[in-house]
């Protein structure tokens, strides 16, 4: 389980926390609305730690769902942006 916080946002931005398990060198986050189309996609990011910030700041306020796949694994949060 990844863990996103704070949620919600009132800026967009995020902090996210990884298992200590997951493999780091070939992770991507998918960002969704939830009607399930998706709306942006940080491909190969390479956190060198277990916590990466992540600027959302682009997103309307709303509900959104955070996708993260690492090696096979996936995790998915619900996240709200508040402007």
């Amino acid at each position: 389980q990844i863990k996103v916080y704070p949620n919600p946002s009132k800026n967009g931005l995020f902090s996210v926390s990884f298992p200590d398990n997951i493999e780091y060198t070939a992770l991507q986050i998918s960002i969704y609305d939830l009607a399930g189309h998706m709306l942006t996609s940080l491909p190969d990011l390479k956190p060198i730690e277990s916590n990466m910030s992540l600027n959302l700041n682009m997103l309307n306020s709303g509900y959104y769902i955070l996708k993260c796949t690492a090696y096979g694994n996936t995790y998915v949060s619900k996240i709200a942006v508040l402007h």
